[in-house]
């Protein structure tokens, strides 16, 4: 790796370092519902899938404005958002304002949670070679997992006293998005992110302008057809993030917000050393890794649903981390391999917004299919754990059986 690489890898892990400001909800969800007791179980659990809602927006365009104003530009704007959506959150737990204006906090969030993932591959496509970029994906994932065992514990600490009556200052935490915006900011100043400084990259660059309809018929559905799987699962594991709260707090009282903060953060910190084991993983699983990544969602909820435990939502978490350690940078880096690399935002941009609409809606499809079993908080883990395991065997024929035909690049 080149000095120029790894200096890119560093404004990156930075910038991910700080992140992910819209887990805290996964945290307090449970006081919220108490802060408004008029407001459904439902609309509530909504405010951890609302943000990725927004976020299908922003994922489905930001790939096309890439091409016109640049990554880097737009990869401040969407921490700049971050922020914006932990500011909203704040105040409206502070002035206790009506509960729609969470919503308005959440479009900010999604906002950014929907954009910087096709920003940051994009980037990385510009300064590493094909090859490279699953464990490019894999490194700032690494950071973006710390940044999420912090942010999540945190907030957990902040919101718990007087019984979480003051949960809005987990929120403060925004603060911690401010100073990685600066840093991020005065480090691509220096390095210019957006010149490519690889062969292929510049070649595009200085090339033909490229066009969404370079991308040929066939691998842009094989395309769609992976962003919709995955936007499954992603339905899958907010069957863990939308009930980890309420399952620790009010459903079976096994603790609080710290409790709840522990759970959801033990995702982010199994993620750190199973993401760094992506080599290790690949080097055995090889085209295995993404089924057997979804597989591991359903044992996972399993546990946590026969067990109503601290313990089982613990080991939950455990599994989630290894599920995403296994498919998240596998999956990116497909998506980046079979489109021109001038087109990489543009790939990953479809795939981010199909995995939004799952995350988006996955609080009404769990619902959809827990009612259809018996309904209740049991019935909601069963249905992920049962479109785990659909997808599981979908991606078994997608990646083992019938593989993705070759890259373009």
């Amino acid at each position: 790796m080149s000095k120029k690489q790894k200096s890119v890898m560093l404004a990156i892990n930075i910038y991910v370092l700080v992140f992910l400001m819209t887990f805290i909800t996964r945290v307090v969800t449970a006081y919220i519902g108490i802060d408004y007791p008029e407001i459904s179980s439902v609309e509530i659990s909504n405010l951890v899938t609302f943000p990725s809602f927004f976020g299908m927006a922003a994922a489905l365009v930001i790939g096309p404005l890439s091409l016109k104003f640049g990554q880097v530009k737009l990869a401040n704007m969407s921490i700049l958002f971050m922020v914006l959506h932990c500011v909203v959150y704040y105040l409206v737990g502070m002035f206790h304002a009506p509960f729609w204006m969470l919503h308005f906090g959440s479009f900010f969030g999604g906002v950014a949670i929907g954009s910087y993932i096709p920003l940051l591959n994009s980037i990385i496509s510009k300064h590493f070679p094909a090859d490279r970029r699953a464990n490019c994906i894999a490194q700032y994932n690494v950071f973006i997992n710390i940044g999420g065992v912090v942010i999540t514990y945190a907030a957990g600490w902040l919101a718990a006293p007087n019984d979480g009556a003051q949960w809005y200052n987990a929120y403060l935490l925004g603060i911690a998005a401010i100073i990685g915006l600066v840093v991020f900011v005065v480090l691509t100043r220096k390095l210019d992110l957006d010149t490519p400084s690889i062969a292929e990259a510049s070649a595009a660059a200085s090339g033909p302008k490229a066009k969404i309809s370079d991308i040929p018929g066939k691998v842009f559905a094989w395309i769609i057809l992976m962003g919709v799987v995955h936007g499954l699962f992603y339905v899958t594991q907010n069957a863990f993030n939308v009930n980890a709260s309420p399952y620790i707090i009010t459903e079976y009282q096994l603790g609080t917000s710290v409790e709840a903060g522990t759970a959801t953060s033990l995702v982010r910190f199994a993620l750190i050393p199973f993401t760094a084991l992506y080599p290790v993983f690949k080097k055995i699983l090889k085209d295995w890794m993404i089924p057997i990544g979804y597989l591991c969602m359903a044992i996972g909820l399993a546990i946590m649903m026969v067990s109503k435990s601290l313990v089982g939502a613990y080991a939950c978490a455990v599994f989630c981390g290894l599920s995403t350690a296994l498919v998240h940078s596998e999956f990116y880096a497909k998506a980046s391999r079979y489109v021109p690399v001038a087109l990489v935002a543009v790939a990953t941009s479809v795939v981010s917004f199909l995995v939004n609409v799952g995350t988006g809606f996955s609080s009404y499809i769990l619902e959809f299919f827990s009612n259809m079993l018996g309904g209740g908080m049991e019935n909601n883990f069963l249905a992920g754990i049962i479109i785990s395991v659909v997808i599981a065997v979908a991606a078994l024929f997608m990646y083992v059986i019938k593989k993705p035909v070759q890259q373009v690049d």
